[in-house]
């Protein structure tokens, strides 16, 4: 388990924009998509972000602007400036290692979350999102190129979708939605292999290295609970006292993803359950197993040991050993001996030993 937090802030100002992350692309990219429920959907590649401006207040349609890539922190600082956004969010926007905060703020809302997928090869990767909302306006950054927001577009270009009908705060809740219903289909991944790993402890033979996957699996759901479950603690003060650029109609759906979360959290919280339950198990079969190995070793000890202290009483060779000059001697020896292991074994088998 590593045990790190970023020390790259410390001694700034608040609000000190400080890229913390690792940079993930080699240049910046930023997308517009501006629409409206009458008309259609415009689509740019943004060359110069700087010039980019907040739509005049009414209902003028939503403008979404996407910018991929955190660590140019002069851009992101010009930009989110333009849209009146606070220097603290700023600093959350580049905060990588921070953890998931959704908050209100004098004419915006900002959340900032990990979006989770899956590699390849099976492992939970993190990525650092974060969504600001005002007026008519959603500002989204990302760390690497490619999202989960694609559908989102697809429902954005579909005339007459719910979408196109809301406003800015029903795009900033889809945002979250697209991030939260990803966590479903990692969680369901991260079951499966902890599902397996149950099978495998309770086998006949299980692997040497079972305890290194019961890790390697913890370290994920520890790594996808701190992903989870603050966002859900933080989402609920905006629920309770939803904020004026929020409309009513948006407020159920906000409510609908808080249940997923309480879903999502109690699905974690039970697979670190069944890991530490798992663990108990496989050191308690190993125990057992060493057990058995024991109690067949000490049998044979204690049916052996009788047997050797009758082969070195004889085996002295002294002269005045009677016994050694009987010709019945050496059977006598071996009869007593074959009678005492055979008792001894019918002893231990009417006790159920073996």
């Amino acid at each position: 388990m590593k045990f790190h937090i970023s020390t790259s802030k410390v001694g700034l100002a608040p609000g000190s924009v400080v890229f913390t992350g690792q940079r993930k692309v080699d240049e910046t990219a930023v997308q517009m998509i501006r629409y409206s429920s009458q008309g259609d959907v415009e689509e740019v590649i943004v060359e110069d972000p700087r010039s980019l401006r907040p739509p005049d207040p009414g209902p003028t349609g939503v403008t979404w602007i996407n910018m991929y890539g955190l660590h140019d922190t002069d851009l992101i600082q010009s930009l989110c400036t333009q849209f009146g956004v606070h220097p603290l969010a700023i600093e959350d926007i580049v905060s990588v290692a921070s953890r998931p905060v959704v908050m209100e703020y004098d004419g915006f809302l900002l959340a900032s979350l990990k979006m989770l997928s899956l590699t390849e090869e099976g492992d939970v990767h993190s990525e650092h999102v974060s969504l600001v909302t005002g007026p008519g306006w959603v500002l989204s950054f990302q760390e690497t190129v490619g999202d989960l927001f694609e559908p989102l577009r697809r429902r954005i270009r579909q005339p007459g979708s719910r979408i196109r009908s809301r406003g800015a705060g029903y795009l900033w809740y889809g945002l979250m939605d697209a991030v939260v219903d990803n966590y479903f289909i990692v969680m369901d991944a991260l079951g499966q292999r902890v599902e397996q790993l149950e099978i495998v402890v309770w086998s006949e033979d299980p692997p040497s290295d079972v305890p290194a996957q019961i890790h390697g699996i913890r370290e994920e759901v520890t790594a996808a609970r701190r992903s989870v479950r603050p966002l859900r603690d933080e989402i609920d003060p905006i629920i309770r006292h939803p904020p004026i650029y929020l409309d009513a109609e948006t407020h159920p759906f906000l409510l609908d993803l808080q249940d997923h979360l309480e879903q999502l959290v109690e699905f974690v919280d039970h697979m670190r359950d069944s890991l530490t339950s798992i663990m108990d198990s496989h050191l308690s079969l190993a125990a057992m197993r060493a057990n058995e190995i024991m109690k067949v070793l000490t049998i044979m000890a204690s049916i052996f040991i009788p047997l050797t202290f009758v082969a070195g009483v004889y085996g002295m060779n002294f002269d005045n050993m009677p016994e050694l000059h009987s010709p019945w001697g050496y059977a006598a020896v071996w009869i007593v001996m074959i009678v005492m292991g055979g008792g001894m074994l019918a002893y231990f088998r009417k006790k159920n030993w073996i």
